[in-house]
């Protein structure tokens, strides 16, 4: 199983431009519980800067590898402060 866009699989678009291009139009800009970040090379700094923003995590893959199940890894920010509760976060305003 893979990332999907009009029913063809984000890995055959080749280019990684072209790949982050189509991320773009899928994750709403504004609104949306989820943040489209460009590509960076300090993994652990954007660690860091999740766990002093108190957000939930983070998933990432390797900036070469395809859209695939198992390149991808979520990273947790252990004693997430809002866990218990974050379901309020998703409700319609």
């Amino acid at each position: 199983m893979c990332l999907t866009f009009s029913g063809q699989a984000v890995k055959t678009y080749g280019s990684y431009p072209m790949r982050k291009r189509i991320l773009k139009k899928v994750i709403p800009a504004k609104h949306s519980h989820l943040l489209h970040l460009n590509y960076t090379d300090d993994g652990q700094g954007l660690i860091d800067l999740i766990c002093e923003n108190d957000f939930e995590g983070v998933v990432m893959k390797p900036k070469a590898s395809v859209y695939a199940n198992d390149r991808w890894v979520k990273v947790l920010k252990p004693g997430y402060s809002q866990k218990m509760e974050r379901e309020k976060a998703f409700e319609k305003r």
